[in-house]
């Protein structure tokens, strides 16, 4: 399929329609991530046990960045 821009020069003045909205999937996908993260963190030590995980686990995933899966 090919995309026709509206002018002759939205290509190269910005992103066209298809790598914004990758680019937007992309960014809900980090904030959700960081958000599970940060959920995770502040959970009992009692609950991490229950569903298998250690300090140490939630520690390390904590850590990584938001765009690391």
């Amino acid at each position: 399929m090919i995309m026709m821009a509206r002018d002759g020069v939205a290509g190269r003045r910005g992103l066209k329609r298809p790598d914004l909205h990758r680019l937007l999937d992309w960014l809900m996908q980090c904030a959700k991530r960081r958000h599970q993260r940060i959920a995770l963190a502040v959970l009992s030590d009692l609950v991490l046990r229950d569903i298998g995980l250690t300090r140490a686990d939630v520690e390390m995933e904590a850590d990584k960045p938001f765009w690391q899966p």
